[in-house]
């Protein structure tokens, strides 16, 4: 009767949600072919690239434009270098980039994170069943809209979207996994684990 970390109950097989969580799934990137370097390498490189790139876009102001620069530069540089399909890395560069510079404009734009999550949706291989979740980070961005109308809640309403932003794409990979797993689970009679 007591939990286990692979089931509900000592020997039996591991399901639901947890179980989904637990489970190693190889991401789709993973097996894509790489001219340099490693899979782990470039994308711990490239998704601190993206962040770091992201930050120094939204702290310049008219004494520190050397952060537009640099983080215009290291942001489409993280992109570049995320393992994926050379295609899937170019595409969401300028968009995304664009977008963080569009954010500048204060609280009133933090919808404008729907194009770097449809980026990292992009380069990460998520099917179409995991893009509605688009919708949040649009929706959010409209409710901080109408909420906060002072430029000085914009570090505010930057933080929770970059926690929404996160917490979206961790949903879009979890719906993702979760199909593949109860994909494979019925063709081996049901268990997962």
């Amino acid at each position: 009767m007591a939990d286990t970390a692979g089931g509900s109950r000592l020997g039996e097989p591991a399901r639901g949600w947890g179980a989904i969580m637990r489970t190693r799934i190889p991401e789709p990137t993973s097996s894509v072919p790489l001219r340099w370097g490693t899979y782990r390498g470039r994308y711990g490189n490239g998704l601190a690239m993206l962040v770091t790139g992201g930050v120094l876009i939204e702290l310049t102001n008219t004494y520190f434009l050397f952060g537009l620069l640099a983080g215009t530069m290291l942001h489409t540089s993280g992109w570049l270098i995320l393992p994926a399909q050379g295609w899937r890395r170019v595409v969401p560069a300028l968009p995304s980039t664009l977008a963080f510079c569009g954010m500048l404009g204060g609280p009133a734009q933090m919808w404008l994170f729907v194009v770097p999550l449809a980026g990292w949706l992009l380069v990460r291989h998520r099917p179409a069943r995991c893009w509605p979740v688009l919708l949040i980070p649009i929706a959010f961005g409209l409710l901080l809209a109408e909420l906060l109308h002072d430029y000085g809640a914009f570090g505010l309403a930057l933080t929770a979207s970059t926690v929404l932003l996160v917490a979206t794409a961790w949903l879009a990979r979890r719906l993702h996994l979760g199909r593949t797993l109860r994909a494979n689970a019925k063709g081996s009679g049901g268990l997962i684990g």
